[in-house]
């Protein structure tokens, strides 16, 4: 959808998610040495931290790009 929209900050988007995945792979490997708890816990912040923090703040500055690009032209502009 960014993509289709020509949205400028879409590497920078792309970098963000890259971090989030490398964030769940360190969890994951993290995990087999943790209590079920323990993992809770880093979920938990992960979800908490990164997740909301990137729609509240990062996703949201793509909204009036998504915005424009759905408005029909205005005729005679």
């Amino acid at each position: 959808m960014l993509a289709a929209i020509g949205y400028s900050g879409l590497a920078g988007h792309k970098l963000l998610h890259q971090e989030f995945r490398q964030m769940l792979r360190d969890l994951l490997d993290e995990a087999r040495r943790l209590t079920l708890d323990e993992i809770a816990d880093c979920i938990e912040d992960l979800i908490n931290g990164w997740f909301y923090q990137h729609i509240l703040t990062v996703d949201a500055d793509y909204v009036d790009a998504v915005k424009a690009s759905r408005k029909p032209p205005v005729p005679g502009a």
